[in-house]
């Protein structure tokens, strides 16, 4: 029995996993973008793609690659967290909290989905206490 054919999106993938592997997110972006150039329909390729977003703190990136990504597969619960954790360091707590509910009815009691459920909820209380939270 042979191996599935790997296609060329896939191969761009595993480059993209390569440099994500050794921190060099700029790279894997461009690799992980050409994969969607050749397959837009791989949620994997954009929750990738937020991932290195994510770890170079560019949430607004981080962000609309999660949405792509779960426009993609409204099944994919990691879509969600990644989609929750950019909403979250954007501050976008209302949305994050909506977007944790809808994941959370995927996979009830899901550790990484609850934990950051309390992050989120965590952090609207802390924001809103703090003095500067009137003037935004």
């Amino acid at each position: 029995m042979s191996a599935p054919e790997t296609t060329p999106a896939d191969e761009q993938k595993k480059l993209g996993n390569d440099f994500f592997a050794k921190r060099e997110y700029s790279k894997a972006i461009e690799h992980y973008g050409n994969a969607i150039k050749l397959d837009e329909s791989n949620p994997f390729y954009y929750s990738n793609l937020s991932a290195c977003f994510a770890a170079l703190k560019k949430w607004p990136e981080a962000m609309e690659a999660a949405m792509s990504c779960v426009s993609k597969d409204d099944t994919f619960v990691k879509g969600y967290l990644r989609l929750a954790a950019a909403q979250t360091e954007l501050k976008l707590y209302d949305e994050a909290e909506t977007t944790l509910r809808a994941a959370l009815t995927l996979e009830p009691g899901t550790c990484p989905l609850s934990i950051l459920s309390l992050i989120v909820n965590r952090r609207v209380h802390v924001f809103c206490l703090r003095p500067s939270c009137l003037d935004e």
